[in-house]
Formats: structure tokens, C-alpha cells, sequence
């Protein structure tokens, strides 16, 4: 993630927080608010927020979705909500694992390379060759110079 991106999420996740209970917001120690809005500087989006709709019907930059996870994670909800986000979150971390696993995997790289015919195999072809010894090739020498005087 780079610090353009970083300094929106933090900016959405501000913006966002604006809309929450004072309470909820309290929460968060003093420190982490301000690093938020330290971070977002004078960064903006084209984030516009409607009260009507779930928070997962915006579009939301990737980053602010997993500072919102975090800040839920350590903030807001309770022990057995925290135990089930961590084991969702494990779960989703080892499928994606799993998945660059199977992208990646280095058994399967070269499963196919029988299959794949190089174009230069297909124009090659033997071209037949034929070894000549000295004296032949004195004698065809010899043999086109008298022909060529005549």
C-alpha cells in the first residue's frame, strides 16, 4: 500500500467516523484519532456518504475496509465477537493461501511442457548433407574453369 493510498484510507475511515456514535468513536484511544487525521493530511476523496445505505454498499477503498476491521477488531467489539472475527479472518487468510498455493504451485509450473511445440521446431527441417572429399572438389573446381573458357 503506498502513502497515497494509505493517507484516503485514512481519510474515509475519518469521514466515516464522523457518522458513528460519539460513544463508539470514544472509544478509540486520543492518540490513534489523531494519528488518523494526521495521516489523511490534507487528502480528499470523492467518498460521499449515504446514511440510508449499509456501510458495505459504498465504495470503499480496500484500506479503509481493513482499518475499519482493525478498529473494530481492538475497539469496539466484545471478547466472543473478537474470537469469531479472528477465526473468520484465519479462515479467510489460510483460503488465500491456499489459492496462491495452487497458483504458484512449482509441481504444476511445468505440467504441461510436453504438450508445447516450439515454432522453430515446426520450420526446422534436416537439410541433407553431403561430405565431399579434396580431390573431388579440385576436380569440379578444375571442371568449371575449362567449361567457362570455352
Amino acid at each position: 500500500m503506498d502513502e497515497l493510498e494509505y493517507a484516503k484510507a485514512a481519510y474515509e475511515v475519518n469521514l466515516i467516523l464522523t457518522y458513528f456514535d460519539p460513544e463508539l468513536v470514544n472509544k478509540i484511544p486520543d492518540k490513534m484519532q489523531q494519528f488518523l487525521k494526521e495521516v489523511a493530511g490534507d487528502v480528499t476523496t470523492d467518498l460521499r456518504i449515504d446514511e440510508t445505505k449499509k456501510l458495505k454498499e459504498h465504495n470503499l477503498l480496500p484500506s479503509t475496509e481493513l482499518m475499519l476491521t482493525t478498529l473494530y477488531l481492538n475497539y469496539w467489539c466484545s471478547e466472543e465477537e473478537k474470537k469469531e472475527l479472528e477465526k473468520t479472518l484465519d479462515g479467510n487468510e489460510k483460503k488465500h493461501q491456499e489459492e496462491l498455493r495452487e497458483k504458484y504451485n512449482q509441481e504444476d509450473l511445468f505440467e504441461n511442457k510436453n504438450d508445447f511445440e516450439s515454432p522453430a521446431k515446426e520450420k526446422a527441417s534436416m537439410i541433407g548433407y553431403k561430405k565431399t572429399n579434396l580431390i573431388t572438389t579440385i576436380l569440379k573446381r578444375l571442371q568449371k574453369l575449362f567449361n567457362k573458357s570455352d
